[in-house]
């Protein structure tokens, strides 16, 4: 009788012993399924987050070689910028009126200097110019003033010409004070010289007023 009562108990505890590894086993591999679903959303995840970040920030070309993103900020002109000027003459500055979209420009021919070529200020639009001063390309250099005033933060460049009226293309620099300011106005007074119109533009392409310097008579030598 003891005999068949140890029997029962060691029979049990078999069945107990292998139900808890089978128990285990499914148990473990429950566990282990979605341990692998998560390693493989991850990856997904990160493709996905890769793949996005390749369209912001900078942006690399075919040739490997990664360029800035472009910013709010106009960038520099090029020779493509549009001007008044002719195919074959120098581009000395070329403005656009904030106001309406019209264009300033000043043109030179190649061959511009003191005593050779000649210069031309023209305001309107393509193939329809406004004011084209002067009209003749003889002499120009003459009936133009230039002044230059620079100290440091400060850089004030004036082109001044009279019709009727007298026109004053300035290109000024303020930096003093913690400022950054430029401003590119045109003034004009009245034929008495009792008001004056001011026109703001801005810049399509850097001026090259520099080369003016030698070429026109220098208002400041007058006074």
């Amino acid at each position: 009788m003891k005999y068949k009562r140890f029997t029962l108990v060691f029979v049990g505890l078999v069945i107990v012993a292998i139900g808890g590894r089978v128990f285990g086993a499914e148990k473990d591999r429950a566990g282990r399924a979605p341990l692998a679903e998560t390693i493989g959303e991850h990856s997904a995840d990160q493709r996905q987050s890769d793949s996005g970040m390749a369209g912001t920030g900078t942006d690399v070309g075919e040739s490997g070689i990664s360029s800035p993103p472009v910013t709010g900020r106009t960038a520099p002109a090029t020779d493509a910028a549009p001007s008044l000027c002719a195919d074959g003459e120098q581009v000395l500055l070329s403005w656009q009126v904030i106001k309406n979209a019209k264009l300033v420009s000043l043109c030179a021919s190649r061959d511009f200097g003191k005593d050779t070529g000649y210069i031309q200020y023209r305001f309107g639009r393509p193939g329809a110019i406004e004011l084209e001063f002067p009209n003749a390309r003889t002499a120009t250099q003459s009936q133009f003033t230039y002044s230059h005033y620079f100290r440091a933060r400060v850089d004030r460049t004036e082109i001044s010409f009279k019709t009727d009226r007298k026109y004053t293309l300035s290109d000024d620099y303020e930096g003093e004070g913690g400022k950054n300011l430029h401003s590119y106005t045109i003034v004009i007074e009245s034929p008495d010289g009792e008001s004056e119109t001011q026109i703001k533009c801005r810049p399509l392409r850097p001026s090259e007023l520099a080369k003016l310097g030698e070429a026109l008579p220098n208002s400041d030598d007058s006074n």
